[in-house]
């Protein structure tokens, strides 16, 4: 172009300004095609004397547009080192500056309702506000297309019934808002999908009851419960109760989770969406969208709040505070004592795309295109993901991976995650609650904070936990077991010992062990063998620090094993003997009966 396009207003000049105009669309175009083969395409609008200019302009300014002025700018985009690409920028008398577009937020809509003349009348001061800061700059045709997109869910449904949210002077009634009522949604769902959920979170085939539908213990870590809610949120009508609304301007800033029943590992679930509240933030909204989720037979299972920020969707005129809910609050900020706990945990570069197929479908999360849209540079992690896995973290450090433990979650959302990154959750007991945040450690960036976990069951009597889940209440033992006579036999063995046989002992087994027998009337009755701690203990009851090992097994099959009768690989594979925690410490079984001088 050689001539700046803004002096092409002149009149007449409608098929020049077209013209010039043309230039830009095609060097956009030569940059997109161009650019795989590293040939880079850019445009100028150089204002410059000439012909057409000296007419026009005094002869001061002109000596002033010499092409000398222009020329340094076409080398610099020429040379082999600039990255520049489908750019247009504007120069002359020694000014250089870069152009680009501008859209306002716009305003969506619905598509199954007829769109007339009056109702882009009614919305034009939002069609064409600047100011309300949803502005956007779309610099590719994915950006250019993102509002059309994002408006084809856009559908008001029968609204003949339904108590009407925004006035037409765009004022929100939150209490007609938390008047509607939306469909529920059906989750259906396997094993397989909590296995799927399980892994999507960090699960490794370590964790047997997590990732193995056969294990005793196998259960779905409770942050499951956000799954069933997916379907339900993406029912949700936002149109119908916020004044404008465009998804691309939606952050996920808070989750809570209440667990009522701990879930079955399948089943059928039902999720009705509600609206909890609105706030007016001035340049945007909070929504809170509840989701409550019951079995088949009503029974009420979990409760799900998802707060969101709206950006651009504010200033309706409403309340800017409201309740808060859960064990997490703006005061759960980090103690400044040293963590309780760390459990710190990388996430792999597939992490977001095992994790979106529980049901979180958001291509920002898959897809490189919408991601930078999004203005990121990969495909980030989803929230929930991070969410999940912090959830584990504290599953497994004071719930003793039992989900009758665990009652609810709260969290912040503070930065997004991408994956690969390691997760590090520095977790704080206090009384019934765990306080945590998660911080990437690669960036040493706090990604969830104000976050809570309180605690229920048997997690409110002690801070610590196991890697298995604890075994079922039991007996004490008394006379009416066999395998008494046996663990007398093993703890006199091990009094027999000289100390430094025992130390030995000990040191070689380096295992707790818990012992769960059964006997024909049913009762069960517990015994420990720690060959893990100080000189090493036997006798009846839970060990008194951490178990390793939990051995169910009949009183007399025991009793077999103990006097060589049977065989303990043959018991274990028909299931006559489980064990639980680590497995492979069961196989030291030999050493401990020794010490009995029995014989396995």
């Amino acid at each position: 172009m050689n001539e700046h396009f803004l002096w092409t207003l002149i009149v007449g000049q409608a098929n020049y300004s077209a013209a010039k105009l043309a230039l830009v669309g095609l060097t956009k175009t030569l940059a997109l095609e161009g650019k795989k083969d590293n040939i880079y395409s850019n445009v100028i609008a150089p204002m410059a004397a000439s012909r057409m200019t000296e007419t026009v302009l005094p002869p001061d300014m002109l000596a002033s547009l010499k092409p000398e002025m222009v020329t340094p700018l076409v080398a610099y985009l020429c040379h082999e080192s600039t990255s520049e690409n489908g750019s247009l920028f504007e120069v002359g008398a020694g000014y250089v500056g870069k152009l680009r577009w501008e859209r306002t937020g716009g305003h969506g809509f619905p598509i199954d309702k007829t769109l007339l003349p009056e109702h882009i009348q009614e919305k034009w001061a939002k069609i064409t506000d600047f100011d309300d800061g949803r502005t956007t700059h779309p610099g590719s045709t994915q950006e250019s297309m993102e509002g059309i997109i994002a408006n084809f869910e856009n559908v008001a449904g029968d609204e003949s019934s339904r108590p009407k949210v925004v006035s037409a002077d765009g004022k929100v009634d939150v209490e007609a808002a938390k008047s509607l009522t939306f469909e529920s949604e059906v989750f259906e769902y396997s094993e397989r999908d909590v296995i799927l959920y399980n892994l999507g979170i960090g699960a490794t085939r370590k964790d047997l009851y997590l990732v193995y539908e056969n294990n005793d213990a196998f259960c779905a870590v409770p942050t499951f419960g956000v799954v069933p809610s997916f379907k339900s949120m993406n029912a949700v009508p936002f149109g119908d109760i916020l004044p404008s609304f465009n998804p691309m301007m939606l952050l996920h800033g808070e989750q809570y989770l209440e667990i009522i029943k701990p879930f079955p590992t399948h089943g059928k679930l039902v999720s009705t969406p509600y609206v909890v509240d609105i706030l007016d933030k001035g340049k945007g909204c909070v929504v809170t969208i509840g989701v409550k989720t019951t079995d088949e037979n009503g029974d009420d299972i979990c409760i799900n709040e998802f707060t969101m920020f709206i950006r651009g969707a504010g200033n309706f005129g409403g309340k800017k505070e409201g309740a808060d809910r859960g064990a997490a609050t703006a005061a759960n900020q980090a103690p400044s004592r040293k963590p309780d706990h760390i459990v710190t945990e990388k996430t792999h570069e597939n992490q977001a795309a095992l994790y979106r197929l529980s049901g979180d479908w958001n291509p920002l999360h898959i897809d490189p295109d919408m991601a930078a849209i999004g203005g990121f540079d990969v495909p980030i992690l989803h929230g929930l993901c991070s969410f999940g896995i912090a959830g584990k973290h504290i599953f497994k450090t004071y719930c003793n991976n039992d989900p009758k433990n665990f009652k609810n979650i709260k969290v912040r959302f503070a930065k997004t995650v991408n994956p690969g990154e390691t997760l590090e959750t520095s977790m704080w007991r206090e009384g019934n609650k765990v306080l945590f945040q998660v911080r990437v450690v690669e960036r040493d960036a706090i990604v969830i904070s104000n976050a809570a976990v309180e605690l229920q069951g048997d997690a409110l009597k002690a801070a610590g936990g196991s890697s298995a889940p604890a075994a079922a209440p039991v007996k004490a033992a008394g006379g009416a077991f066999k395998s008494e006579a046996v663990f007398e036999q093993i703890g006199a063995g091990i009094e027999a010992m000289s100390p430094a046989d025992r130390a030995a002992q000990v040191k070689k087994v380096n295992g707790a062990f818990q012992f769960d027998i059964t006997n024909d009337t049913g009762d069960t009755a517990t015994y420990h063998v720690d060959l893990k701690n100080g000189k090493g203990h036997v006798g009846p009851g839970p060990c008194s620090g951490k178990t390793d090992v939990v051995i169910s097994v009949k009183d007399d099959t025991f009793v077999d094993l103990a006097s060589g009768k049977a065989n303990a690989q043959k018991l274990f594979m028909s299931g006559a003997i489980k064990v639980k925690g680590q497995v492979m410490l069961a196989t030291k079984l030999g050493d401990i009966l020794k010490a009995s001088k029995s014989k396995l």
